[in-house]
């Protein structure tokens, strides 16, 4: 029997996380512009349900956006080619791992197939 954790579940881990030191979350929003500025990024957001655009700075952007980038290209930020980006070896394994995980702990796996 394996153990495994679904996207829903790690997305609610991550968001918790984050929000318990103190990020700020944007969801249902659309980034429409971005700026690099003197202590940070700048950028604007539209909310899908409401069109209502809002103003934003971070010292930290984390753009999920796949490698086609919109926030890369808008930055100027290069994008290094590569050959190769990794080598994978599976192996799996069938045990009872419930007696040496902490309940009280954060655990996140990344399971591909």
């Amino acid at each position: 029997m394996g153990y495994g954790i679904r996207q829903t579940d790690d997305r609610h881990i991550l968001q918790k996380t984050a929000t318990q030191v103190g990020a700020a979350l944007r969801v249902t929003t659309k980034v429409i512009s971005l700026r690099v500025v003197e202590d940070g990024i700048s950028g604007w957001l539209v909310g899908f349900k409401t069109a209502e655009t809002t103003l934003y700075r971070c010292d930290y952007l984390v753009a999920g956006d796949v490698a086609r980038s919109s926030a890369r290209q808008e930055l100027c930020i290069e994008r290094e080619e590569l050959d190769v980006l990794s080598h994978y070896i599976s192996v799996m394994v069938e045990a009872d791992i419930r007696p040496v995980i902490h309940a009280d702990a954060l655990h996140l796996y990344h399971l591909q197939d």
